[in-house]
């Protein structure tokens, strides 16, 4: 406890996070640093690369582990003994879950299941869509969910989560689920519960093989793709987000000389292209989206009515008050005249890369 003391008075939240900050799970001697796991390897391998190597945080950064710290209690708290118990009341095993919950690896890949229901009978599934879940078993996934989260399929990275756990557990036991369930819990309302049934796809589990020996065998995370940089929020929660920046800045070429490998020519023509069709591919599907958002509010207009929740839909339409902004023409004279320069106040921003494209033999080409 030598990091805790009382000069700025008794505080219950410096409490729990350093109880939080210094829970450890142990994997059965499993040292995490040595695979990918099944929950890192669909995300942006520049960030587990950087991960993996041990590289130092940016200063600034200020990690929050609370849905992390949420999630685990929900699990070893509420999830497990009801299933557990549940199963125990049906006549199943729970394996790998609780006190027997372990690290499977295989190769640079690793998971560890919240759990594997066995013995369930084969249409145990049959309220999901599935009438026969074709093998003795299948994997149990538990997830808690922010409460103002719109959720009407399961997460992309949880999804490849547990195909990677189907694959893990194929490769390396007896059992040979095909498929697995995602309980997403209301972290409010904790009998708000949502079930997703997912398919095994062995293509899925092989490209999770070939991601992890890509990160692992890397010796520099700036050689991988920065793929946080192409989701909505990935790139500001990470914590190696200046580095990456930085480095990224950093590999710029200062020279213009021209591609002397054929090979890289054709690869280079062939993404220019894919990225102008995609510009205008997403030019189309905004305007399209904007469309129908207009449509949406004329109804609310005319039904005269800013919420809407019948009948499977749920829609709210609401005024944002315009936020006060610093006048600009009239704050420089007033510094001015005070003598204050506003440069004195510029805080030097981290370094980045931007990149243009233009093909020269198509009609509407643009740089972005």
């Amino acid at each position: 406890m030598a990091d805790i003391n009382l000069e700025k008075g008794f505080s219950f939240k410096t409490a729990l996070d350093f109880y939080s900050k210094n829970q450890t799970k142990e994997w059965g001697g499993h040292n995490r640093l040595d695979t990918v796991g099944a929950s890192e390897v669909g995300q942006c391998m520049r960030k587990i690369a950087f991960n993996k190597l041990e590289k130092k945080i940016d200063p600034l950064y200020e990690e929050s582990r609370g849905a992390m710290d949420r999630g685990n209690v929900m699990e070893m708290s509420w999830w497990e003994p009801a299933v557990a118990a549940y199963c125990e009341k049906l006549g199943l095993e729970f394996l790998f879950s609780g006190d027997d919950q372990s690290t499977l690896v295989d190769g640079y890949l690793s998971a560890t299941p919240d759990g594997l229901i066995v013995g369930a009978p084969k249409d145990c599934l049959k309220h999901l869509g599935i009438d026969d879940i074709e093998s003795e078993s299948f994997v149990a996934e538990c997830k808690s969910i922010d409460p103002r989260a719109s959720l009407h399929e399961p997460k992309h990275e949880h999804v490849f989560q547990v195909q990677i756990q189907m694959g893990l557990i194929h490769a390396a036991t007896n059992y040979k689920p095909k498929y697995a369930v995602i309980t997403y819990i209301d972290a409010s309302f904790w009998d708000d519960i949502r079930e997703f049934v997912i398919e095994y796809d062995p293509t899925v589990y092989e490209i999770g093989k070939k991601r992890a020996l890509k990160i692992m065998s890397s010796g520099d995370p700036l050689d991988l793709n920065a793929e946080g940089a192409g989701t909505s929020n990935e790139c500001n929660y990470c914590e190696y987000k200046s580095q990456c920046k930085e480095g990224s800045a950093a590999r710029v070429p200062t020279w213009k000389n021209p591609i002397t490998s054929r090979k890289n020519m054709l690869e280079l023509m062939k993404n220019a292209q894919a990225k102008e069709d995609l510009d205008r591919t997403i030019k189309q599907f905004e305007r399209e989206l904007n469309e129908v958002k207009e449509n949406i509010k004329r109804i609310l207009e005319d039904e005269d009515t800013s919420h809407v929740d019948q009948e499977g839909v749920v829609i709210s339409y609401s005024k944002v008050k315009g936020r006060r902004a610093i006048d600009w023409d009239s704050l420089g004279p007033a510094l001015e005249a005070a003598d204050i320069c506003l440069e004195d106040y510029k805080l030097l921003q981290t370094s980045h890369t931007r990149l243009t494209t233009k093909l020269k033999f198509l009609k509407g080409s643009k740089d972005d």
